[in-house]
């Protein structure tokens, strides 16, 4: 005696097989969620790191004193929202250092990430 079954495919035509479709989108919208959250903060640190070489190799190759530099250097940690005194300054004969450390808090929903920012640039001056 043969038994027939049900065509398997049958319930997924009925609308029966959107549980992973609904997994799929609370998935993504966490995944959203946490990078509308701290991609900015990465924009905006990778921006001060490009505006802090810019600052470094331009007033590096003038050969300007320290003192004339730090102004400009904590104008822009201001203007980025980190403390002026993250970043150093140094200058040994000819040679501008600016040693940049910081560490920035990620919001991942359950717990956060605390991540750490060092960046040294340095410019020799004619």
């Amino acid at each position: 005696m043969n038994i027939t079954r049900p065509h398997r495919g049958r319930a997924f035509e009925r609308g029966e097989g959107y549980l992973r479709l609904v997994i799929f989108l609370a998935v993504l919208a966490i995944v959203a969620y946490i990078a509308f959250q701290n991609v900015p903060m990465y924009l905006q640190m990778q921006n001060l790191k490009h505006d802090l070489a810019e600052l470094i190799r331009g007033t590096g190759t003038m050969n300007m004193p320290v003192e004339r530099i730090q102004p400009q250097v904590t104008k822009l940690a201001d203007q980025y929202g980190i403390p002026p005194e993250d970043i150093k300054l140094q200058k040994q004969g000819k040679v501008l250092t600016a040693t940049f450390n910081t560490t920035k808090t990620a919001n991942l929903i359950v717990t956060t990430y605390e991540w750490k920012i060092s960046e040294v640039y340095s410019q020799t001056g004619y």
